[in-house]
This record gives structure tokens, sequence and C-alpha cells, in this order.
């Protein structure tokens, strides 16, 4: 009898699925993946030595900004990023900016996040995408799963010629990992400055849960596919591209020196990217920004409880 994927933890329930879904498909990447103790261990090394640090995960998301035009169908390109910012999406060859730096924060990255799976034949995640791509938001919940399965499963061969000698590789799923494990609680403990960039107003329980801690928060808009108030959003400043530049202004000013803890979608790979080049330990901890405003956008959150706040 075949073995089933056994997930170790909660987290991994939801975000990679993808393992289950197509198992004649998906074979291991090759990668090797480093524990939650190493990770854990190199980011408080950092923050206790402020050497300028940055952790990113990638997902299916990265893997639609980073595969288009040659796997990623344009209409599904602009589906996804329809997803991320809603009327600002629209055109979409403005993207290419946002890309180019997504390229640039995995290279210069200390630990990458992604899928330890990838898609065995890349010819067939081309028709695959393609094929399903085309439809846009008009897929049933079958195809919604297929395309994503494949999406998670493309990932490792566009990251692979991006990623540097010395990185160190995790799970995509680091971020629910460092929260159950405590760390990122460790980590704002221990920060002289913390930072925070988000979609979340978190401002009032940082401020209860650590009252002596010198807190910065930079609100961003909230991905548009987990906005609780879309009304007037197209009157409102993009994220990308005027937010965004924005705030990589003041990044480059100094403003975030410390710790950042990033949850800020694309976006927010480029903010830890420059955060790290400004000096700064930067966390891309994405969903779990909404697990502490008690947001559950996923259902893998369903079954944490917060460990920071």
């Amino acid at each position: 009898m075949r073995r089933r994927h056994k997930p170790k933890a909660p987290i991994l329930l939801d975000a990679r699925n993808e393992i289950q879904k197509s198992p004649a498909m998906l074979v291991a990447s090759g990668f090797e993946m480093a524990s939650i103790e190493r990770v854990s261990a190199c980011v408080l090394d950092a923050l206790d030595a402020q050497k300028p640090f940055s952790l990113i995960r990638l997902g299916d998301g990265e893997a639609v900004l980073l595969g288009y035009p040659d796997l990623i169908h344009p209409t599904r390109f602009a589906h996804w990023m329809g997803n991320f910012f809603g009327p600002h999406a629209k055109p979409t060859h403005g993207f290419d900016t946002l890309r180019a730096y997504l390229v640039h924060a995995i290279r210069n990255a200390d630990v990458v996040g992604l899928s330890p799976r990838k898609w065995s034949d890349l010819d067939d995640a081309r028709a695959r995408l393609s094929r399903l791509g085309a439809k846009g938001g008009r897929l049933t919940q079958a195809e919604k799963e297929a395309i994503s399965a494949v999406e998670w499963g493309v990932l490792a061969h566009l990251a692979a010629p991006l990623l540097a000698p010395g990185q160190i590789l995790a799970t995509t799923a680091v971020h629910g990992e460092l929260e159950t494990a405590g760390v990122l609680k460790q980590c704002v403990s221990r920060a002289a400055q913390v930072n925070i960039i988000s979609g979340n107003d978190l401002q009032a329980r940082f401020a209860a849960r650590f009252p002596d801690k010198f807190l910065r928060v930079r609100r961003v808009p909230t991905e548009y596919k987990f906005a609780a108030e879309r009304d007037g959003w197209e009157r409102r400043p993009p994220h990308f591209p005027d937010v965004f530049e924005a705030v990589l202004e003041e990044i480059h000013r100094g403003d975030f020196a410390g710790l950042s803890l990033v949850g800020a979608g694309p976006c927010g790979k480029a903010y830890c990217d420059a955060i790290r080049a400004a000096g700064g330990v930067a966390l891309d901890i994405g969903s779990i920004m909404d697990l502490w405003a008690e947001r559950r956008t996923r259902s893998y959150l369903a079954e944490m409880k917060s460990v920071t706040l």
C-alpha cells in the first residue's frame, strides 16, 4: 500500500496539501531543508549580534509572479495580481519591477522557505498551467486544487537558479513553526526596537503585551482577497507601486533598525531584503500577522493559538 504524506504539524495541513493532490507528478525537490531548531538558532544569533538578516518564504503566489509569462497564463497572472492588489492590478505589465525585486530578495536572503516537492515534468506543468490558467477565476473546486498543485510544484524549478551558496532552506511553513515554538516571542523580547509592516492593526496588542518595547508600526494595504472592507479601494493609494516605494524610502532612511516583522505578500519579500541591506533583521511571517489579529484567513490558522500575542 502506498504511504500517504503525513504532515508534521497542523500548520502544514492547508499550505502543503499539494504534496497529496498529484502524487504521481510531485517528487522530492532535492533541497535539503533545515530543521526549525537550526533556523531558530540562526534568527536569534543574528538578532543578538545585530547582524543583517532576512528570512523570506515563497509560495504559490510567488511561483506565479516568478513564472510569468513562461509558465503562467496571462489570465491566471491577472487573477493572482487581482487577489493581491484588487483594482490596482490593472494593467498587469507594471509588475515586472516587483518580480525583479522578488528575485533580488531571494538571492540575498539568509533563509528561504519553500516547498520540498517539485513537479517532475516541467513541460507537463506548462501545459496544465496554460489549460487551467486560461480559465482565470472560472475554475471548479477540483480545478482550483489541480492548478494550485502545479503552481506549488513549479516553485522548486523557478527558485533553484536564484538560490545562493550558504543559504539556509526551510519549509514554507517556517513562519508557523517559529510561532508555535515560541521563537517569535523570544525575538520580540530580545529586540531593542520592534517594527511591524502589516495590513493588520496590531499596535494596541503589541503595546499591551510588550509595554516597555520601542515599537514602530507601518500599516500597508492588506491583500485584497482577504480585505474586510473593499469599498473605495480604487481611491486609496495602491500598495504597488505607491505605498511600496514609500516604505522602501523609509527603510533606506534607517527607520527600521532592530527587528522587523513583515506580513505584506510579495511586496514583503522586498521589504525584508531592503531591511537587511539597511542593517536590520527582517522576518517574513505573513499570515501569522492575521493570527495575531484574530483573522483566520487560512484554514491552518484555525488549528493554531497565538504564542507571541
